[in-house]
């Protein structure tokens, strides 16, 4: 809330704070301005919530006010405007400002002290202000007592203050003369570890007006800045980071990086602010370094590994998207390369109608399998394991593929379709690791954002081959074309399948990157050490949940993405089928069938990716609303039909557009894919426990690929339409 805050002297002979809130009336002057009612409630149960938190400001109780304010208050607000400092509030006087019946929040509290912003060393010469007289020492005490708080705060009450500048950090000095002058040098000896009160500065962290809190088991109070984007835009930077950590749960979540945020730019400024000590100061004779350069080493070292966290997890974001575009790169790779293997099975016409589904069916059926049994293996599960095995054998899978374009030339038809099933057998088995180690391994940091690159990176896997197809098909010259080289080409098909096996690499190397980077880093050691060998004790904890469990807590969200992709699979049929509704004689390379498939999953994997990137925006996420999101999921049923309407096998449409098919059918059903497909696995964490996240990832991971394989099996139906 925002109100005037004044100092008084209780009869005790005690100082302390008032708070004095105008409230927002339901109707006439006032009720378009000031705090809301609810606002004000929330203001209270906060501050008696986390009023038994040490260093969080002492509430001493409230009241309900009506009427003027006092001429007593009056004069010290006219005092206060004489100052240098400015009020915010509106002249008490005018009778503009408020009216007679005007209701008011009156809030008692300790006095906590100067706010940091004008808070000056009672030592300070006056020549001095105390941005250029804080000493090491000082700023030392300020912020390790700010560490120390918040971390209180953070387990009492999942407390982030999301408004922790200067102003809204108090202190008090508890000594009359400190010691700030007499340097503890301690020359030749470690000085860790440091004490913590050296100069005797008490902090207290006041003002919980955007600040978040669990105040109930099932409940937490907190400011949706979503609804006012001016207050972030209008300040620092500091915001708009804490609205791209908290975008994708929405501000109710428990976010404590926000804290960690606001402790950066806090020991940024207060760095800044330090005096500019003489050399003595620094150093002992010999230039034995002291223990007040020593702790400024380590406060300039502490901002700097709080700066490096953005880097740091934009490291997992790109090394989890690369190795999961991979997951989805094999599939898409078999789907996309359809018009290869179509020239390959022309001489049998059984094969060529039931191929595509028959790559579905063993890939999507060998993935759940192996979900299954992955999914039973959580105690000793080594995930980064799981995830480089899982790159290696998609290496060698798309090699044998790319050398049977040239070796394998004259192989039968059944023997062709033999080797390809137990190619895409090997890729599915392959993509069943991954998928199980990268979504349990980055689903382990709790944090949103990664799964949501882990969605993206599939996205852009199902873009990439169909490019990559596109580009191989017209790159063939249209001599070559004539002479039935072309748009089936083995040359092409075996850059196609080189290209998968790049993207592999590429992957492998992007995540065994991120392991070394992240080996030794305490927040994220328990999923990484896991390269080497996760120690015996850490795998003996780690907590093995029940498939039940897990289907209790997210039974909606799981099946939700269940009947997403049980639906979806009907794409991948019905793709095949559908050719151009112009003439192959007039119309150009592009529109042929070898260029129109691929062209087609384009679009539709376009419409995913942009579908899975929506998840960004705050007000589109339905993260908290899974039974919505189940409904959605079923709806989705109603693009079947509209596939019906398409040019099937050359038959002829009944709406005779490409734009109809490509853009109304594909393009729109692959948004509502990665949309919903996205919502569902990134709103698993935001319902269970932070010791059960990893499983529920893997659990999730095989309800998608439950849904993969029932549709797949169902998709020999469509292969019939």
């Amino acid at each position: 809330s925002y109100g005037e805050v004044y100092r008084a002297t209780a009869p005790s002979g005690e100082s302390v704070i008032f708070k004095l809130v105008p409230l927002r009336a339901r109707k006439g002057p006032g009720s378009k301005s000031h705090t809301a009612i609810k606002d004000a409630v929330n203001e209270v149960r906060l501050l008696e919530r986390m009023c038994e938190v040490p260093g969080l400001v002492e509430y001493r109780g409230g009241a309900i006010l009506i009427g003027k304010v006092p001429a007593t208050l009056v004069s010290e607000w006219h005092a206060y405007k004489q100052t240098s400092r400015t009020a915010e509030a509106k002249n008490p006087a005018h009778k503009s400002s408020y009216p007679a019946t005007q209701l008011w929040l009156a809030l008692e509290m300790s006095d906590a002290g100067e706010d940091l912003s004008h808070y000056r060393p009672p030592d300070a010469p006056n020549a001095f202000s105390w941005e250029t007289y804080l000493s090491v020492q000082r700023i030392w005490d300020i912020f390790w007592q700010v560490v120390g708080i918040l971390a209180r705060a953070e387990t009492h009450a999942e407390f982030e203050h999301r408004d922790l500048h200067f102003g809204n950090i108090c202190i008090k000095d508890t000594r009359d003369q400190p010691d700030v002058e007499n340097l503890d040098l301690v020359p030749n000896k470690d000085p860790t570890p440091f004490k913590l009160d050296n100069t005797g500065l008490q902090v207290t962290i006041i003002d919980y007006t955007l600040a978040r809190a669990k105040v109930m088991e099932d409940q937490a109070l907190f400011t949706d800045l979503s609804q006012d984007k001016d207050l972030i835009l209008a300040r620092d930077q500091t915001y708009r980071y804490m609205e791209e950590v908290v975008g994708l749960g929405g501000w109710r979540e428990f976010r404590p990086e926000t804290n960690v945020m606001w402790l950066q730019q806090l020991v940024k400024k207060l760095l800044d602010k330090t005096t500019k000590l003489s050399k003595d100061a620094w150093y002992t004779e010999g230039d034995d370094i002291t223990v007040t350069r020593k702790m400024r080493q380590i406060l300039e070292n502490v901002e700097g590994m709080i700066r490096s966290e953005e880097w740091e997890k934009w490291k997992v974001r790109f090394s989890s998207s690369i190795a999961n575009i991979f997951v989805f790169h094999s599939r898409n790779m078999f789907l996309a390369a359809a018009p290869y293997f179509q020239s390959r099975f022309s001489s049998s016409p059984w094969i060529l109608t039931h191929f595509q589904s028959g790559i579905i069916s063993v890939s999507t059926v060998t993935n759940l399998g192996s979900m299954l049994l992955l999914t039973k293996l959580q105690k000793n599960a080594s995930y980064p394991k799981r995830i480089v095995a899982s790159l290696i054998l998609n290496i060698i899978c798309f090699t044998l593929l790319a050398l049977s374009t040239a070796l394998f030339r004259d192989v039968s038809a059944d023997g062709y379709f033999a080797f390809l099933m137990v190619m895409v057998f090997t890729a599915s088995l392959a993509t069943g690791l991954c998928q199980n180690g990268v979504f349990a391994f980055v689903t382990g940091f709790g944090v949103g954002e990664y799964t949501q690159a882990i969605m993206t990176g599939q996205a852009v896997a199902g873009v990439l081959p169909c490019i990559a197809q596109i580009v191989s098909v017209l790159s063939v010259s249209s001599q070559d074309d004539e002479e039935g080289a072309g748009q089936e080409s083995p040359k092409s098909a075996s850059a196609y399948f080189l290209t998968a096996t790049a993207v592999s690499a590429l992957a492998l190397v992007a995540f065994m990157y991120l392991a070394r980077q992240h080996r030794g880093n305490s927040a994220a050691k328990g999923a990484l050490e896991s390269v080497e060998g996760v120690e015996e004790e850490e795998q003996a904890e780690r907590k093995v949940v029940g498939m039940l469990t897990l289907f209790k807590k997210l039974r909606w969200l799981a099946l939700g993405v269940f009947f997403c992709f049980a639906v979806t699979m009907v794409f991948p049929v019905f793709t095949q089928e559908i050719l151009s509704v112009r003439s192959p004689e007039t119309s150009s390379r592009l529109f042929q069938p070898a260029s129109f498939i691929p062209l087609a999953l384009l679009l539709w994997n376009a419409g995913d990716l942009a579908g899975r990137l929506a998840t960004l925006i705050p007000n589109l996420a339905l993260v908290h609303y899974p039974r919505t999101v189940f409904l959605i999921s079923i709806l989705r049923i109603a693009f079947i039909p509209l596939y019906l309407l398409c040019n099937i096998r050359g038959r002829g449409a009944i709406i005779a557009s490409d734009s109809f098919y490509l853009f109304v059918v594909q393009f729109l059903f692959g948004i509502t894919n990665g949309y919903l497909g996205s919502t569902c696995m990134i709103g698993a964490s935001e319902w269970v426990e932070v010791e059960e996240r990893e499983a529920a990832g893997g659990f999730m991971v095989l309800m998608l690929v439950g849904g993969l394989t029932v549709g797949s099996l169902l998709s020999f139906l469509a292969a019939m339409a």
